[in-house]
């Protein structure tokens, strides 16, 4: 509980410091809100205290012998809610997530206010803004299952996308309409996944991608393409684009994960591994370009891209605690977004 407490207390400290100039200046970031799952500070601190002890917990009960290697291939059957859930919200700890729920809000990037989001329950992840941004896509657990919802923002209608019995754990939007899903399934007692397009009036979703694991699809802002992650076997992932016109293959751009189309759809910023931790890189959509954003020496995950391209938002990290961080899409400017309670999963 010390390192807690200390990191919080630098984490103050470091803020107080971005706030007093250094860094991307206020003034500078786009107004436009990014839609987050949020905890309140205290519930912030208290989920880390109970993912902090779990953690001493595990060290202190370690076997001596490594655990069995686990089969080639994703989570059997017993394990695939747990699997979907996962994938959807990154929860790390069952115990933790029951107690303190994250929340879907919206982050006023200068202000830093954070407001609820009527409609959307616990456990919502958002996905994608339509491109009048008049529309949200989140995921949320149905039956243990993830499933796809639409918000009219303006209203606070809300529409059911997907339903099971297979799981939706992600969505963006598609052409006339249509909207772009992982879908997952249980094929021979295993959980696969594949990228599929929900056509305007269908009511079954058709492939885009063979799987067996591809998923994380992120829409361009013209829905030309779709970028995506596919894993053709454990610890080996790529980041892919498919064309949604014409018959043209996928491409594969490079090793990583988290992709998120950027501004236009030129480029496409993700995650990618290196020594230690993971960085944000960018791309073009084309496979041209390949460049980390950034010097930055903390493990850097879900980059989203402001809607003019010119600034990347991301998560960090430490001592069990979320933070925002953004920087410039040229790599400067690197400074603490939002540190007040945990914030994560940003979609500017």
């Amino acid at each position: 509980m010390r390192a807690l407490a200390s990191s919080l207390a630098g984490l103050a400290g470091l803020a107080a410091v971005a706030c007093g100039g250094q860094g991307v200046p206020t003034a500078e970031i786009s107004e436009t809100p990014i839609a987050v799952v949020y905890r309140s500070p205290e519930e912030s601190r208290r989920h880390a205290e109970i993912l902090a002890q779990q953690a001493e917990s595990k060290q202190q009960t370690r076997a001596d012998a490594p655990p069995p290697a686990a089969a080639e291939g994703v989570a059997r059957a017993k394990d695939v809610a747990s699997y979907m859930k996962t994938l959807m919200t990154g929860v790390a700890s069952e115990q933790a997530s029951r107690r303190f729920p994250g929340r879907l809000g919206l982050l006023q990037p200068r202000t830093l206010r954070i407001e609820g989001v009527a409609g959307a329950w616990g456990e919502a992840v958002p996905q994608a803004w339509s491109a009048d941004r008049s529309r949200l896509l989140f995921t949320a657990l149905v039956d243990n299952f993830a499933q796809v919802f639409e918000l009219e923002m303006a209203s606070g209608e809300l529409h059911p996308i997907t339903h099971g019995p297979e799981a939706h754990p992600a969505g963006c939007y598609g052409p006339d309409g249509s909207y772009v899903l992982m879908t997952a399934r249980i094929v021979n007692d295993e959980a696969q996944s594949q990228i599929e397009l929900l056509e305007a009036g269908s009511a079954s979703p058709r492939p885009l991608t063979p799987g067996p694991r591809d998923y994380a699809p992120t829409c361009a802002a013209d829905a030309s393409a779709v970028a995506y992650v596919a894993a053709p076997r454990r610890g080996v992932e790529w980041v892919m684009v498919q064309d949604l016109g014409g018959s043209a293959e996928p491409r594969r751009l490079g090793p990583g994960r988290e992709p998120r189309f950027c501004g236009a759809g030129a480029w496409i910023v993700y995650t990618a591994p290196i020594l230690r931790g993971t960085k944000i890189w960018r791309v073009r959509a084309d496979g041209t370009g390949r460049s980390p954003i950034g010097h930055g020496v903390l493990d850097e995950t879900a980059p989203a891209c402001s809607p003019d391209g010119g600034m990347v938002v991301y998560g960090v990290t430490e001592d069990y605690l979320e933070r925002l961080y953004v920087r410039r899409f040229d790599g400067s400017g690197d400074r603490i977004l939002y540190a007040d309670g945990d914030a994560s999963h940003p979609i500017w």
